[in-house]
């Protein structure tokens, strides 16, 4: 393969960040650096071939390096990357493990540190996958190939791109220091998480445009997070739909699920002057009752707190998170509108208002 670092036709950030990648290991063709990735010992200029490999296909990997060890057998190291937007799926990877011999290996590269555990839930037997993040990578190069300029020219490329930053996540022991009295910087990790899901994840899954969708951090109400109140100025109930993080109980008066456990939630919120209108509406409420089955909760009757502005809504501990990143929420989110859809509240002025 002859590559050329500056001229780049692909248009995904993941075959993006690969051809540059294989662009920078051809050039350079270090021994260190084939060591480092295969973590096997190799011969003098062990490189034999360096190809990409046809995108589109999932099946495939991203790439594949022939190399010749120190024994002088040739074995395949077979590339899969993932960047910030891209999720790591176990059957793939069990996938690419099937094109692999008993002597090849298959590198895996994402910003996520906690892919190391869907790595680990594989249990390859003969340990053909070799797992870093884009940070190690980083960090490797710029220690070894201080001086080289185009180790430091991709270094600079994955940094200036953001295809080396750290997707914001939060580990089961990052939610257990939370509880114990905030001892990590938790607030800005979860920040970090709803502000990637507002601006970055695709939402043709979701009933709402972009363009209505607002971001709040005031903290005012106890809760921060997405709010999507609509186009439409006169809404029938002054709805506002609210995804977010749920800290403080004192404003909504809702007390937690578990005591002194915040959580992630969805507000379905009215204007508590409207709710006489929601009370006039027998089927839509019927179908918010209906919602019981799935998890849900309402505040119909007012039992549930005094706070009117409060109509439905559907809250998970944090505690019952193994991790939280932008992934796990879109698939709360994902899941929580296809039970209002199967219901068939989405058709109703409430969602429909806020399109």
């Amino acid at each position: 393969m002859t590559t050329n670092l500056f001229l780049n036709s692909y248009k995904k950030k993941e075959d993006e960040l690969t051809y540059a990648f294989f662009s920078m290991l051809e050039t350079v063709n270090s021994k260190k650096i084939y060591e480092y990735l295969s973590k096997k010992k190799l011969i003098n200029n062990p490189l034999k071939n360096i190809k990409l490999l046809p995108v589109g296909n999932n099946t495939n990997p991203d790439g594949e390096l022939l190399l010749i060890d120190e024994d002088n057998k040739e074995f395949k190291l077979l590339f899969e990357n993932k960047t910030k937007i891209r999720q790591l799926n176990k059957e793939q990877i069990i996938g690419h493990l099937e094109l692999c011999n008993k002597n090849d290996k298959l590198l895996v590269i994402t910003p996520r540190k906690h892919d190391k555990s869907i790595i680990d839930e594989i249990k390859d037997k003969n340990n053909r996958i070799i797992f870093y993040t884009w940070s190690e990578i980083a960090s490797e190069l710029n220690k070894n190939f201080p001086d080289d300029k185009i180790v430091q020219q991709f270094i600079e490329f994955g940094n200036i791109s953001g295809q080396f930053e750290e997707l914001g996540e939060i580990t089961r022991d990052d939610i257990l220091n939370e509880i114990e009295k905030w001892k990590v910087k938790f607030d800005d990790k979860m920040d970090t998480i709803f502000r990637y899901l507002k601006d970055k994840f695709k939402t043709e899954k979701y009933p709402f445009s972009k363009n209505n969708i607002e971001y709040d951090d005031s903290g005012d109400y106890g809760r921060w997070g997405i709010e999507i109140h609509g186009k439409r100025k006169n809404k029938t109930y002054s709805q506002v739909l609210f995804i977010g993080y749920y800290y403080e109980t004192k404003d909504h008066g809702i007390n937690f699920l578990k005591e002194d456990i915040p959580e992630i939630v969805m507000f379905f919120d009215i204007d508590e002057n409207k709710k006489g209108k929601v009370l006039e509406d027998k089927d839509f409420c019927e179908k918010i009752k209906k919602l019981k089955k799935y998890g849900f909760e309402n505040n119909l009757d007012g039992k549930n707190t005094e706070n009117m502005y409060r109509l439905f809504y559907k809250r998970k501990s944090l505690d019952e998170f193994n991790i939280i990143n932008a992934f796990i929420i879109n698939d709360f989110l994902i899941e929580t509108f296809e039970q209002i859809n199967t219901i068939g509240l989405n058709e109703h002025k409430y969602f429909t208002e806020l399109l």
